[in-house]
């Protein structure tokens, strides 16, 4: 059993970035003229909680279970886990580099549920790289480079890298250009002119899907812009998170993209919020990375015993949780108008002859509807009887 991935969605709200000034930080690094601002530093705790529930008549034996714990170094948040209920047995890196617990129960029983709940603190920050168009070249033979330009990576789950269709779009955009900086940024510039947020949050199905259809959820839109970056030579690699915001004060399930540079490392984009500059950078302090890649932030493995040939299999469901205090909505200070705008004007004072005639005329309408008011009563009153 595994988490969908299309379980990340967060759609588009058109003021994400308004923020008030903040400390700013920089932090070259060793490629000339890459300078990475920070601020809005935000620390914060959150409750991660996956629950497993025998969903069958029979019991579950020798229960396993792997839960992502932490993403790797690299992304642009800093988390820790202060306690994990039950403890895990093992801890141990995959392939992307994420941190990766094992939990263990000699059976799970028909309709229980075992729960694993990590509280965490995280501190995240808003973040800007200005990055330099001139960078030494990839070394092709780098473990980075190998495995996040590999077309077989995540191909399977819709990261259709080196497929025709990517590849011939990739050449229109990003022919003639050598600066990885700029292929990156044509790249991202397409998919956010081109690619519309499905707001039925009905996922297309990965890269050629969204390509072909123009929309999708997050998930698809990162996955399309990741095989984009991939076959133009570009290592990429997807964040799997949750934003406590999405511009209207509602936090959920996002996925966004990481795409790396010599000698700068990582940098952030997210192609979902790219109406409001979120190339190089991750313009709030709302996103909380969990792990990198398609794989299952939660899965289990057991045994279960036949008791009676034909006897279906234990089936363990997977239930996932995730509390953390929400962000208040932003807000969009109004923009002062073009110009200025004039005070009414003052009127003039009334002559005094305009006044009398003014008292005048008020005074002869007082008079004539009284003389039709007695007139229409002498009209109608019967005569006085003899």
């Amino acid at each position: 059993m595994t988490l969908s991935k299309h379980w990340f969605w967060v759609g588009a709200v058109g003021w994400l970035a308004a923020f008030g000034p903040g400390e700013v930080t920089q932090a070259a690094s060793s490629a000339p003229a890459a300078v990475k601002q920070v601020s809005n530093l935000v620390q914060q705790r959150f409750t991660k909680t996956v629950d497993f529930t025998n969903d069958s008549a029979k019991p579950a034996l020798d229960v396993t279970a792997q839960v992502m714990v932490l993403p790797p170094d690299g992304v642009d948040a800093q988390l820790k886990v202060l306690s994990s209920s039950p403890p895990w047995t093992a801890l141990r890196r995959d392939a992307s580099g994420n941190w990766v617990a094992t939990y263990q129960w000699p059976q799970i029983l028909p309709g229980q549920v075992e729960h694993v709940t990590l509280q965490y603190t995280v501190q995240t920050e808003k973040v800007s790289w200005h990055l330099p168009s001139a960078l030494p070249a990839y070394v092709p033979t780098s473990a980075i480079y190998q495995r996040y330009t590999s077309a077989s990576l995540e191909q399977s789950q819709g990261v259709n890298t080196d497929a025709p269709a990517i590849a011939a779009l990739d050449h229109q955009l990003t022919a003639g250009m050598s600066s990885p900086v700029a292929k990156a940024k044509a790249l991202y510039d397409w998919v956010v002119t081109h690619i519309q947020y499905n707001y039925n949050l009905s996922p297309s199905g990965g890269a050629l899907a969204t390509l072909a259809s123009g929309k999708g959820i997050c998930s698809d839109i990162a996955d399309l812009y990741v095989a984009m970056l991939r076959t133009d030579h570009i290592p990429a690699r997807l964040v799997e998170g949750y934003v406590t915001n999405n511009g209207a004060g509602v936090g959920g399930f996002h996925q966004w993209v990481e795409f790396y540079l010599p000698q700068v490392g990582w940098v952030p984009a997210d192609p979902t919020w790219g109406g409001w500059g979120y190339f190089a950078g991750l313009h709030d302090n709302w996103h909380i990375p969990l792990f990198v890649g398609l794989s299952a932030d939660a899965q289990a493995s057991w045994r279960y015993a036949l008791s009676t040939p034909g006897t279906a299999h234990v089936a363990i469901g997977l239930h996932y949780r995730f509390q953390t205090p929400q962000a208040k909505p932003a807000t969009v200070p109004v923009p002062p108008p073009f110009f200025p705008q004039a005070k009414p004007a003052s009127a003039a004072p009334t002559p005094w002859w305009s006044r009398l005639l003014t008292a005048a005329g008020s005074l002869w309408q007082v008079v004539f509807a009284a003389v039709l008011q007695t007139f229409s009563w002498y009209s109608a009153s019967p005569p006085a009887a003899h």
